[in-house]
């Protein structure tokens, strides 16, 4: 019974993440027929497209190769490690953030490599991506901080703008009893939570289920490696950035574009693909849409090509994924395997 609440709190998860993802996609898309989506796909040059799904090939790689480094001296291999990277973007398709559960699970099963160790592996995987991706935002705001400030009024500015607008309408004893209220009640969460850890008889469990994905999460302060990990780090996101610039050279609306423009796409739609919602659907959309409008185009160019590249990228995860699957089926991973795994 626990376990099919467990299947339909996720199935629910699904649901309602893919619900929302295609509210922002219909929003996104407007007016535009399905006739008009269709043209960037009638014009493409299908040449880049399989240069862009083997650069994706490639970015997975380096990705696998990196958590390599990490895992230090545990016995994984190449392809293994690929293809739970594989399988995790794929997964990553249907259920938001699940490919990572999913790519510690192949780890475990197919080399005994600790969950709790794997996913505090993964945690510092995501801090590097978070930190480029600072970095790439922080170059462009440099070089289109207008751009910056019009994206922040027309998303997120407008709604602070309000939510600050009814706050002010508050008293000052008001406000403070909120503020002691918000402690108060973080205060009583912990503290309930301390108690009950201590009467629960799978406390060392925790403990050692903390302790492991600690020793991951540290593990990149052990690295023997550590150029090949920036080096690495530096590859994947290089692959990235091209998969945006060449995409740009599939299409003749785009072909003539400049880099930069490119820059501020790959910017606008790795934040998109960062919601927590299935592929980016909508949200990639979005914001690739406002990136292209404030490069000259239309709206109605914009969401078209987004929605051309985002369909591609989505592709190389789908085409990609499978072929992981079918690689751990050609060495016999899913006769071997007994999910759920243990930690």
């Amino acid at each position: 019974m626990r376990m099919l609440s467990k299947y339909l709190k996720v199935g629910l998860q699904a649901i309602l993440s893919l619900a929302l993802a295609l509210c922002v996609l219909y929003w996104a898309l407007g007016s535009i027929d399905a006739k008009q989506l269709t043209t960037p796909f009638r014009q493409a040059n299908y040449f880049w497209v399989v240069v862009v799904i083997g650069l994706s090939f490639l970015a997975h790689t380096l990705r696998a190769y990196r958590w390599l480094l990490v895992a230090g001296a545990r016995q994984v291999s190449l392809s293994t490690s690929l293809s739970s990277v594989l399988v995790g973007y794929l997964v990553n398709l249907l259920i938001p953030r699940a490919g990572e559960l999913a790519r510690c699970g192949i780890l475990k099963q197919a080399a005994q490599v600790d969950i709790s160790f794997s996913l505090g592996t993964i945690v510092v995987e995501r801090i590097i991506d978070v930190l480029f991706l600072l970095l790439i935002l922080l170059v462009v705001l440099v070089g289109e901080f207008q751009w910056g400030v019009q994206l922040f009024n027309q998303t997120v500015g407008g709604r602070l703008g309000s939510v600050a607008s009814y706050l002010g309408q508050w008293s000052v004893w008001q406000l403070g009893l909120l503020g002691v209220l918000l402690v108060g009640l973080s205060v009583l969460g912990g503290w309930l939570l301390w108690v009950g850890a201590q009467r629960l008889q799978f406390l060392q469990k925790v403990w050692q289920f903390i302790h492991s994905f600690a020793e991951g999460l540290l593990s990149v302060w052990q690295l023997k490696s550590f150029g090949w990990f920036v080096a690495s780090s530096i590859g994947i996101w290089m692959c990235y950035f091209l998969m945006t610039y060449l995409l740009f050279w599939a299409l003749p609306d785009t072909a003539n574009l400049k880099w930069w423009t490119a820059v501020l796409v790959f910017a606008a739609g790795t934040l998109g693909m960062a919601a927590p919602v299935q592929g980016g659907i909508g949200a990639y959309h979005l914001l690739v849409q406002q990136a292209l409008v404030f490069e000259g185009l239309t709206p109605g160019q914009g969401i078209l090509l987004a929605t051309f590249w985002h369909a591609i990228q989505s592709l190389a995860s789908l085409v990609l994924g499978i072929g992981g699957v079918l690689w751990l089926t050609w060495t016999g991973f899913w006769r071997t395997t007994a999910f759920p795994a243990k930690v």
